[in-house]
């Protein structure tokens, strides 16, 4: 990565965490290749913090923030949110969304009794996961060179 694209990421993590909308998407595709991706979000409980809505395009990239393809973070105005991905390029996606009420870029757990998550979460294709965060195989899809639409729901382990 170069010099310029590092500080333009750093920037632009440095202004998501300062507040309002942050979204990173590369435009390196030719413009008629890509799509834009919308996710409508619901079951947020609260508008404490914001949403940190990540997109992946591999499973060994799969919930690793730092690693994902396209990050947008902002606030949460209600039980329900649309957030868009644009300049995706055709292949396999999978979002996943977080209800950040500290505002730390991160899902944070609860370890005793036993591990759970303290904040809300949800994922594309709303995977059902009996132990653990939803695997990459419940939450991936496939974008082609149309505009897409997708749902997740969010869960509380209260």
């Amino acid at each position: 990565m170069t010099r310029w694209i590092r500080a333009f990421v750093a920037f632009s993590f440095a202004a998501g965490v300062l507040g309002g909308t942050f979204s990173y998407a590369p435009t390196s595709y030719a413009q008629g290749q890509l799509a834009t991706i919308t996710v409508n979000i619901v079951g947020l409980k609260g508008k404490e913090g914001v949403a940190l809505v990540t997109l992946y395009d591999s499973e060994d990239t799969w919930l690793k923030v730092p690693k994902a393809t396209q990050v947008v973070k902002t606030q949460i105005t209600g039980n329900t949110l649309s957030v868009q991905f644009k300049g995706v390029k055709p292949g396999t996606y999978g979002v996943s969304v977080v209800h950040d009420e500290n505002k730390n870029n991160e899902m944070d757990m609860r370890w005793f009794p036993y591990p759970k998550p303290k904040e809300g979460a949800g994922a594309s294709n709303d995977p059902v996961a009996k132990v653990g965060p939803p695997k990459w195989d419940g939450a991936k899809f496939t974008v082609a060179a149309a505009d897409l639409t997708v749902k997740a729901t969010m869960k509380y382990f209260d």
